[in-house]
Formats: C-alpha cells, structure tokens, sequence
C-alpha cells in the first residue's frame, strides 16, 4: 500500500517510519542535549560573573580602588615620604591638602 506522503514528494520518505522515527528521536536528544549544554554554561557564566564580582568587592574592599598589597603597601610608604617632604602642598598645591 503506497503513502500519499510518498506522492507529495519522493524525496522527503526515502525511508520508512522506523527510520524516520527513530532519526526524529535522536534529533530530539540532540535538541535536549544541546538545550542541557546551554543551560549549563549560562549556569557557569552567571557564576563567573558571580566570582568576579566577588573579587572586585574583595580587591576594592579597603578604599577606593587598591589593587593588590604590594600596591597598597608602596602608597603608603609614598606618601609618608610625602609628609617627610613637607606634605602634599609642595607638589600639589592647596587642592589636596585636606587629603
């Protein structure tokens, strides 16, 4: 007994309705495979962003923006040699005397 889908277009059943539901079923676990993979690395980016906000918080943490303690360390010696100096006023005039 011939399909009428067969007669619509040859070419669209070369195979039978096993083949074709079974290619429709791999198709399908490929669809839920990749949507698994998507929702995984959104899940990983949104925990990366997560991490590094994280670590602008803790990097930021003391005031302003410190970068690291080898940067907080050498700016806090720089400007006790500063105050040695004379304090702000010999390099930056009035502006940052309060500071």
């Amino acid at each position: 007994m011939t399909d009428d889908r067969n007669k619509q277009d040859g070419n669209r059943n070369k195979f039978d309705d096993h083949d074709r539901n079974k290619w429709d079923n791999k198709k399908k676990k490929w669809d839920n495979d990749r949507n698994k993979w998507d929702n995984d690395k959104r899940k990983w980016d949104n925990d990366k962003r997560k991490w590094d906000n994280d670590r602008k918080k803790r990097n930021n943490k003391k005031h302003g923006k410190e970068y690291n303690k080898w940067y907080t360390a050498y700016m806090k010696w720089f400007n006790m040699y500063i105050k040695w100096l004379g304090g702000y006023n010999k390099f930056y005039g009035d502006y940052n005397r309060y500071y």
